[in-house]
């Protein structure tokens, strides 16, 4: 094993769950659909944005993740804007999924926290 691999894999020391939000035939939300569970990531933790949203039960502090995903994950199960990620319990909300050519071995997702819960 080179040292490149064992690097990369100590790298991705987070589980992930990729989940989809689902629709019904008028196109109203009804839920989210899981369609990966215990994905291999790297969370680096949360930017302090100083940004504030508004719910339907008030006001919340929103914190900026990077979650970092193998190339092939996210080709596999096409992982967009829409998705979210659940990691230790907390959702994140895809926010950017910018487009680098699945050139190198790991993406970067850009997610938010604390706006989604549910």
């Amino acid at each position: 094993m080179s040292i490149r691999a064992l690097t990369f894999a100590q790298r991705l020391n987070d589980r992930v769950h990729i989940e989809r939000p689902q629709h019904d035939a008028n196109g109203d939300p009804t839920g989210w659909l899981r369609v990966a569970s215990d994905v291999h990531a790297a969370v680096d933790g949360a930017k302090a944005s100083g940004a504030e949203r508004f719910a339907a039960d008030g006001t919340r502090s929103v914190g900026g993740y990077t979650v970092w995903l193998r190339s092939d994950v996210v080709q596999r199960f096409s992982v967009a804007v829409n998705d979210r990620l659940v990691w230790k319990g907390r959702l994140l909300d895809v926010k950017d999924a910018p487009d680098q050519g699945l050139q190198g071995r790991l993406i970067a997702l850009l997610c938010e926290a604390g706006v989604n819960q549910g």
